[in-house]
């Protein structure tokens, strides 16, 4: 697995964590997940899990 996946892994892995546990709004938790934005959560949770994160 290249750093860059492995990097998106954990990154998704804590965004999960986060909607399923927080009352965040999606853009701060994508901000503290270290996506650069909430598109990017969006389009790395879609091709993973095959659904949106809401």
């Amino acid at each position: 697995m290249s750093f860059g996946k492995y990097l998106a892994k954990i990154r998704l892995e804590k965004a999960k964590r986060m909607i399923l546990t927080t009352n965040k709004p999606l853009t701060e938790i994508a901000i503290d997940c270290g996506f650069c934005n909430v598109k990017m959560l969006y389009r790395v949770f879609k091709n993973a899990e095959g659904c949106s994160p809401l």
